[in-house]
């Protein structure tokens, strides 16, 4: 006689074997559609629908992953440390504020790239948070958090601490977070002390990098999240090594210790526009490595700016298909 626990797991497997079946039908699918619409794209050259749909079937093809796929590309994504805590702490601030509760971290001049998956590092951050500030109400401890960061050429710890000496985070909120981490080669330790609790968290880091041997490695600058996820999941998936920054002047700290093949640039955003970060970016790199995108590829500053530097210059939204002849002629070029 089978046990329940046996049934159990069997139904388990049987529901992994099919939801990777699912995937891959799905991804099968999706690569037909692409095929078709390359061929509709030869006898209608200049329709931007099929432009349009083309870009949206390759993101969706590039999110259809199975579990083993994804694992196999966790540690190829790259972010900005700092940028993430500093986004936990503005989803947070009212919770904080109401509450007051004091929060000390002081955002570093230069950015600190790590390896790993941002979401879930972002979940981690934020439900380790949200625990501490649900404590604090049935807490008399003085209510303040400290964040920092103590990063070395090989890992990068983020240390949170705070002045609550119980109770403590309970055994399911751990596991959580521990999945969330271990998953992806980060490691997570929460220690008491007479002033309260540390929680160290650690993270690789990326150190100065050539040219990888399966794709290039892509400096992605914007203030808007969305595409830079959008950018971030596409290169990925084309086997290209992305970073994200939403900030042009931490590009161009970030080029003075990190080589890339290419940078792909938003040319308006609210520091800097893009005549001044090539001027700047010239010194770190070749201009040639810099191609800006924007919703008006007309504007003056962009004709001379493609005229006088030679720039190339993409417009919005943006085409998979010509950032594929950007990633192609950067690959020569490297």
């Amino acid at each position: 006689m089978i046990s329940p626990s046996a049934n159990n797991m069997k139904e388990k497997v049987r529901e992994g074997l099919l939801y990777k079946e699912a995937i891959r039908e799905s991804r099968r699918i999706l690569e037909e559609v692409i095929t078709l619409i390359e061929s509709l794209k030869k006898k209608y050259l200049h329709d931007g629908e099929l432009d349009t749909l083309n870009n949206l079937v390759t993101i969706a093809l590039a999110c259809l992953k199975t579990p083993d796929e994804s694992s196999k590309e966790k540690h190829s994504i790259h972010f900005d440390l700092h940028q993430v805590i500093k986004r936990v702490l503005s989803l947070l601030d009212y919770q904080t504020r109401v509450r007051d509760i004091k929060v000390y971290y002081r955002l570093p001049e230069k950015p600190q790239i790590v390896c790993g998956e941002e979401i879930n590092l972002l979940r981690t951050l934020l439900f380790l948070m949200m625990n501490i500030i649900k404590l604090y109400e049935f807490s008399e401890e003085p209510r303040e958090i400290t964040i920092e960061t103590d990063c070395t050429t090989d890992s990068c710890s983020i240390i949170i601490r705070d002045r609550l000496k119980s109770p403590d985070l309970d055994s399911h909120a751990r596991q959580l977070m521990r999945e969330l981490l271990e998953n992806q080669g980060y490691d997570i330790e929460i220690s008491h002390h007479e002033q309260g609790r540390v929680c160290r968290i650690q993270i690789p880091v990326v150190k100065n990098r050539n040219s990888s041997p399966t794709g290039l490695n892509i400096l992605i600058v914007d203030d808007d999240p969305t595409i830079c996820e959008y950018l971030r999941d596409l290169f990925t998936y084309l086997g290209h090594t992305p970073t994200v920054i939403t900030s042009p002047k931490e590009a161009l700290r970030l080029l003075k210790t990190v080589s890339f093949d290419l940078l792909l640039v938003d040319f308006v955003m609210p520091e800097m526009n893009g005549v001044h970060f090539l001027h700047e970016a010239r010194k770190l790199c070749s201009p040639s490595k810099v191609c800006f995108f924007t919703g008006d590829i007309h504007a003056p500053e962009i004709m001379e700016i493609r005229e006088k530097e030679g720039v190339q210059v993409l417009g919005k939204p943006l085409s998979i298909n010509k950032l594929k002849e950007i990633i192609k002629q950067a690959g020569s070029a490297s």
